[in-house]
């Protein structure tokens, strides 16, 4: 519907666009025929006209279509009715004249769109306030009135919007016209559509229906001979389409299907059974491992409870050199602290013999004070002797005591001398028994460092049979849980060999099932399983497709 409103108004824009145009260059001798009357010799103005004429119509021809050329004829109409106030300037039509303006405008709503008559109303205004301040005779007579101008503004407004209204106005009719015309285009051809339909479609039915029945027998016919065959196995023969006799077309893509099934299935068939060959002699190869398997776990199995027991042996060994160790090690404690106890009594035995040396060193000093004393004494008896002669028989008496005193004084030298010899001698026998108690002691010490280290060894012997025995039971308890894996590793491989020869058993079973299907390009007998493998160790062959099934 809007593009049929668009044609309409671009088509009755055109016509108003060449009236216009027309109408524009009818100014030219209207202009020229101003000149003469009024004889002023002055042709500016039919020249000034003739140009914006001009101008319009190129535009107009260049564009045709579209608001350019309808804003330029406007703008145009607009100056040539100015150039004809100002031709009139002085005269006294020349305040009638301007009432032109107005008319001239009314022409312009031809268009029916605002755009042109705001660019003639602007152009104008525009024309009125310049003209009015630069030459105020060009617009009306005498000197310039902005009174006047505000007037003809107002006058101007008041058009501008009634013709805008009024050109919006035909506008819409113009659309609703339009509309109503597509409308009853649409309904007269949608009615010669329908009834044509109507009479095709009786003539149609009946021979659609007949043709139908055929199709759809024979289809069925097809269809169920194939089910038939697919029933009994046999995969090799599709539903065929002869250019002699084409299977129905309608149907063509129910028969394509049902080849595509067929081949589909015929290939997972061909797969399946070389998948069976694949899987029998998988399981050959899983047999014949799983015996060898059986028999080196056997022979393992074997072999570790030897190595157990041996192990076992081993442990109880070093177990009996960790205790003995440990009684060496508390035997060498004690010797230890017997060395360090008679080192103590050493120590003791030294320290005695030089309080005796000390001792017999104060008795020689005592023997000395004697042995002075002595010799003091034996002086004194000595001048009381001497005394007592010289006293005759009065000191005689004196005397006897005095040879006493000197004789005591003697003896007790002679005492003291052989006191000092017998010290003498304890002395260097005491002073060789210290050096033999120092002896001993240094040797008690040696034997103290030595007890010692042999403890400390014997400690670090202790300790290595104790971490021995340890890490002997930890491999033991290895040793162990390994035959214990083993044993059970043993037992696998035999549960192994019997689900082996089930899965061969099984895929027997299937190649003969699969045996039943007819396969095409004899593929049933390509599909031999692979020859079996030589030994335990021969590497599969995989059977398995690579590619993904196409669809024929």
């Amino acid at each position: 519907m809007l593009t049929t409103e668009s044609a309409v108004l671009d088509r009755l824009r055109s016509r108003a666009a060449r009236f216009m145009v027309l109408f524009l260059w009818l100014h030219v001798p209207l202009s020229a025929f101003v000149s003469a009357s009024l004889a002023t010799g002055a042709w500016t103005g039919p020249v000034a006209i003739a140009a914006l004429a001009s101008i319009a119509t190129l535009d107009w021809m260049r564009r045709k279509t579209g608001y350019g050329p309808q804003i330029t004829i406007a703008t145009s109409l607009a100056l040539i009715v100015g150039f004809l106030v100002f031709q009139l300037r002085g005269h006294a039509w020349q305040i009638d004249v301007h009432m032109y303006f107005f008319a001239a405008f009314a022409t312009v709503a031809v268009f029916c769109d605002w755009r042109p008559l705001i660019g003639y109303a602007g152009t104008v205004a525009g024309h009125h306030l310049l003209l009015n301040v630069l030459i105020p005779q060009a617009v009306f007579p005498g000197e310039g009135d902005l009174a006047r101008v505000l007037m003809h503004a107002v006058v101007l407004a008041v058009q501008t919007a009634a013709l805008i209204w009024l050109a919006q106005h035909l506008r819409k009719a113009f659309s609703e016209s339009a509309d109503a015309i597509e409308a009853v285009h649409l309904a007269q051809a949608e009615g010669e559509r329908l009834a044509g339909e109507q009479r095709q479609t009786a003539a149609r039915e009946a021979e659609t229906s007949m043709r139908h029945a055929a199709l759809q027998e024979r289809v069925v016919r097809e269809i169920s001979a194939g089910l038939e065959r697919l029933a009994m196995g046999d995969l090799t023969t599709p539903i065929d389409s002869s250019p002699q006799d084409p299977f129905p077309a309608e149907y063509d893509m129910l028969r394509q299907s049902f080849n595509r099934v067929t081949l589909q299935l015929g290939q997972v068939f061909e797969q399946i059974m070389s998948v069976a060959g694949s899987v029998r002699a998988g399981s050959d190869e899983i047999d014949q491992a799983a015996q060898h398997l059986a028999v080196r776990a056997e022979t393992q199995a074997a072999t570790l409870e030897e190595s157990a027991a041996a192990l076992q042996q081993m442990t109880s060994s070093v177990r009996s050199s960790a205790a003995r160790a440990f009684e060496a090690q508390e035997a060498g404690r004690e010797n230890s602290t017997c060395a360090r106890a008679g080192t103590l009594v050493v120590q003791d035995a030294i320290n005695a013999m030089q309080e005796i040396e000390r001792s017999a060193t104060q008795v020689t000093q005592i023997i000395d004070v004697i042995e002075a004393i002595a010799f003091q004494t034996n002086l004194l008896a000595i001048n009381a002797g001497i005394e007592a002669a010289r006293a005759g028989d009065a000191g005689r008496g004196f005397a006897v005591v005095a040879s006493e005193v000197r004789g005591l004084a003697q003896r007790a030298s002679t005492s003291a001398k052989d006191i000092r010899g017998l010290i003498s001698e304890s002395t260097a026998h005491v002073q060789a028994g210290s050096a033999l108690v120092g002896r001993t002691g240094q040797s008690l010490e040696d034997i103290l460092r030595i007890a010692l280290n042999v403890q400390g060894v014997m400690d670090d012997l202790s300790a290595a049979a104790r971490e021995q025995a340890i890490g002997l039971e930890e491999i033991n308890s290895g040793v162990t849980l390994l035959d214990q894996v083993t044993q059970h590793n043993a037992a696998v491989a035999e549960q192994t060999t019997a689900t082996a020869g089930t899965l061969r058993q099984h895929s027997n079973e299937l190649v003969a099932i699969l045996g039943q299907f007819q396969l095409p390009d004899g593929s049933r007998d390509s599909a031999n399983f692979g020859s079996r493998p030589s030994g335990p160790y021969a590497s599969r062959r995989s059977t398995m497709p690579q590619s993904p099934i196409s669809a024929a």
